[in-house]
């Protein structure tokens, strides 16, 4: 008869679910870890491109094609970061425990991911538009107030939101589906011939087109120009974009490596993209230098006001001197000030009247 020793079965039994625990605790810590480096990440996105779409709207020297281009191009990130700070960060949180319970919550998800389709494929139709309208500046600059003055951007901005628009609808057809699928943590496509066609040819050949024609159309500009640093930073932060997508994807093993070469990479794209826009536009960042001095001068006048006020209430006191005690009587400040105010005014007057008699 074998023996059945019960202080080591439980001894093993404690050691198997100390083990597990273990587990969990290292995948809640990386899962909290992710996710609140996912919503550090879009928080700075939404900083850098709302910033740079308020202070192009705010400058009326930036009110032109280009810089409604680029107001239309952070608008496309600001909109993608939105979505991924306030739809994709909360299912990470959820994971689908009470969002499946929600009336409606297939099209609510399906929705978000077709937003997500319209707002990217806008930011990056717009970065071909750019492109276009320096290849014009440079190569035909006769032809740039025909097709590139205010009017015109205006229209070429709509044409491009109503494209991506257009295209995005394609995602609401039953099998055809965007969506962020919280259990994988990342964006993914419906499991059908519908979602294969969309992820596999449809998206890839017109990213890949798109990234072509970018480079080409740069390379063009900067053989003629020789001074490209924004445009070689933004299209060169998309190509590495689509490449992840579409090939180091590929070599993620588990849901944590496809997290990072997907949602985290995507929205990275944006967001470093925002801050392009802030590094290499010099009216942006003097509004943001001009900001900070307002601050500090109205930080400057703040103290000043509080001395005044504290010197308002000042009563005669014994004032120590250098070589030992002095009793003096030190009357309140404001008394100077108002002195001087008159001697001011008085000054004024008096300069006003030279000129007056000057004249006549």
């Amino acid at each position: 008869m074998k023996h059945f020793s019960y202080d080591s079965h439980c001894k093993q039994h404690c050691e198997k679910k100390t083990t597990e625990n273990e587990e969990m605790s290292i995948m809640v810590n990386c899962f909290s870890l992710a996710n609140i480096n996912a919503i550090k990440v879009a928080i700075i996105g939404i900083t850098t491109n709302g910033m740079s779409a308020f202070i192009i709207f705010k400058m009326d020297h930036l009110r032109n094609a280009f810089g409604y281009s680029c107001a239309s191009h952070a608008f496309g990130n600001l909109g993608v970061l939105l979505i991924f700070a306030f739809w994709a960060a909360p299912l990470l949180v959820f994971e689908n425990h009470l969002t499946e319970e929600i009336n409606g919550y297939k099209f609510i998800i399906d929705t978000a991911g077709q937003l997500t389709i319209v707002f990217y494929y806008a930011g990056i139709y717009t970065n071909i538009l750019i492109t276009i309208n320096r290849c014009f500046v440079i190569t035909w600059p006769v032809l740039y107030q025909k097709y590139f003055n205010t009017t015109m951007t205006i229209r070429w901005i709509a044409i491009i939101w109503s494209i991506a628009f257009t295209q995005s609808c394609i995602y609401q057809f039953p099998g055809c589906h965007f969506f962020f699928d919280s259990s994988a943590y990342t964006w993914t496509y419906s499991a059908s011939n519908c979602g294969y066609f969309l992820s596999t040819y449809f998206e890839c050949s017109l990213n890949s087109f798109a990234v072509l024609f970018i480079i080409s159309m740069n390379s063009f500009i900067f053989y003629k120009l020789r001074s490209m640093h924004k445009a070689c930073c933004s299209e060169s932060l998309y190509l590495i974009a689509v490449a992840n997508f579409y090939g180091f994807i590929q070599l993620a093993q588990t849901k944590w490596a496809a997290f990072m070469l997907t949602t985290m990479v995507w929205e990275l794209f944006h967001t470093i993209d925002g801050i392009i826009l802030v590094v290499f536009n010099r009216d942006v960042r003097g509004c943001c230098r001009k900001k900070r001095q307002k601050i500090e001068k109205t930080n400057e006048k703040t103290v000043g006001a509080i001395r005044a006020r504290a010197a308002k209430n000042v009563t005669p006191l014994t004032m120590v001197s250098g070589g030992g005690f002095m009793r003096s009587v030190v009357y309140p400040v404001n008394n100077q000030l108002r002195l001087d105010a008159i001697v001011d005014s008085t000054a004024k007057k008096i300069e006003r009247a030279k000129v007056i008699t000057l004249s006549s």
